[in-house]
């Protein structure tokens, strides 16, 4: 979708943007050391992330304020904004791979950070959209004749490979794809603000976006990410797992916020995208399809999912 392409190219300068910013610092033998510490800080930071409100607010405001105080320095802000979308994303691989319901405190410290520290958002989801495609949503098709090989191509889908070894395996990319989107819709279906207010007579931070860019990573981009889908790409295992993996995490507030129209994208899933996915050419897509009709044929967008309601403390 042309809209979608905007989004992401913008994403892609500003990522490049602050890339350039911080290439000097980066460089600088003497900051070694400083950047460690950043490292190391932000790293502590986002895992020590807890499902507790408490918890929540006590990261994000550490968080908001340890980029707060690199404002006067723009290169160090730059890849401190850049370290921290690497540390959430590895801690994605880990965490909300492994245990689904992380997404959600994970993505209430991140608004609330954005809010405070724009740039943090955009670059997160910057760097999302390259690790993985389903974040804009783009599928790339495979001709023989475009790539120099079968694993040229994957590598470009997002399949992760170390050094000289092989590619990962196509159950761990998929696992790994379903952690990135359950992330992003959790994002996107957080209420703002997440964690407490501005202060009285103040307004959350605000930054200059470049065309393309949304103003609010909110519960309106979730609804054009999954129009987007469903109406542009292929019924493919890709697209299904990114799906199952989205409605899980954003379907119940979808449901709220849309209703009925929901409901009506939901019996297009059930009825019509279902019916696409060649389930007998490949057979990894049975356990994907069958969550996908329990979850339309059961209405189980109609339940609170699991993690999104946080106990105030342990």
């Amino acid at each position: 979708a042309p809209a979608a392409a905007r989004v992401e190219d913008a994403l892609a300068e500003r990522y490049r943007e602050a890339q350039a910013a911080c290439a000097g610092y980066v460089q600088d033998a003497g900051s070694k050391r400083e950047r460690k510490q950043l490292r190391m800080a932000l790293t502590q930071h986002v895992q020590q992330v807890a499902a507790t409100q408490q918890q929540v607010a006590r990261k994000a405001q550490e968080l908001a304020a340890a980029l707060q105080q690199l404002q006067g320095a723009p290169a160090k802000q730059a890849f401190a904004l850049l370290r921290l979308a690497d540390v959430v994303l590895a801690q994605c691989e880990v965490q909300v791979v492994k245990l689904n319901q992380f997404a959600f405190p994970l993505a209430q410290v991140l608004v609330h950070v954005g809010r405070q520290a724009p740039p943090a958002m955009a670059l997160l989801m910057a760097k999302l959209q390259r690790k993985c495609k389903m974040a804009v949503p783009m599928y790339l098709p495979y001709y023989k004749e475009l790539y120099p090989s079968e694993e040229a191509y994957l590598l470009l889908q997002g399949y992760s490979k170390s050094g000289d070894g092989p590619l990962e395996s196509a159950d761990d990319f998929f696992a790994r794809l379903s952690g990135y989107v359950m992330l992003f819709a959790a994002i996107l279906q957080t209420d703002r603000p997440p964690v407490g207010q501005a202060p009285p007579g103040q307004q959350p931070a605000r930054a200059q976006l470049p065309d393309g860019e949304p103003a609010d990573w909110g519960v309106q981009q979730a609804w054009r990410w999954l129009a987007r889908l469903l109406n542009h790409l292929p019924a493919n295992r890709y697209t299904a797992t990114a799906l199952d993996a989205f409605l899980k995490i954003a379907g119940w507030r979808l449901h709220q916020e849309y209703g009925r129209q929901f409901v009506k994208l939901l019996r297009f899933v059930l009825l019509d995208y279902i019916a696409e996915l060649k389930v007998a050419e490949e057979p990894e897509l049975a356990a994907t399809v069958t969550r996908l009709r329990s979850y339309c044929e059961h209405r189980e967008f109609l339940q609170v999912p699991a993690g999104r309601e946080m106990p105030f403390s342990d």
